[in-house]
């Protein structure tokens, strides 16, 4: 697989992704935005296919105001009922959640701050129900590679 795509063929067990920056999202939110390529966006296609008939569209948050959201996520939230989905996906490995201002300000210098990794490697693939502002709620499958 070719290096430019950002994911590393599985050596020993794993697979790496690069880290492209530290990234802020309102509101107070910090993640470490990771590359997205295309093997990545067609294991997101394939369970996003295979999971739409489970869906319980009656769950969704109607009334959930979306005036921030982009027009892919807007998309994305009325498809599957969660904002980061098709062209809206966005890998990334939560930092946490701050104050405003201490966001903006550790997204912008985070790297040189804290050395955060050029790369991350990985040991296996969950998918798993999410609970609380995305947080692990309770896990459905497990592959370890």
């Amino acid at each position: 697989m070719p290096r430019g795509w950002g994911l590393s063929a599985p050596v020993r067990g794993e697979f790496s992704l690069s880290t492209t920056d530290a990234v802020y999202q309102p509101t107070g939110w910090l993640f470490l935005a990771l590359e997205r390529p295309p093997l990545l966006e067609a294991l997101q296609e394939a369970a996003l296919a295979a999971l739409e008939r489970h869906l319980d569209r009656a769950s969704f948050d109607r009334d959930k105001d979306i005036s921030r959201f982009t027009d892919d996520e807007r998309a994305s939230y009325e498809r599957y009922g969660y904002r980061y989905t098709g062209a809206a996906y966005a890998p990334h490995v939560t930092l946490g959640r701050t104050e405003e201002n201490t966001a903006l300000e550790l997204a912008g210098s985070a790297r040189d701050r804290a050395g955060l990794p050029r790369e991350l490697v990985f040991d296996r693939l969950s998918f798993y129900v999410m609970g609380e502002h995305g947080a692990h709620a309770e896990t459905l499958l497990e592959h370890r590679f």
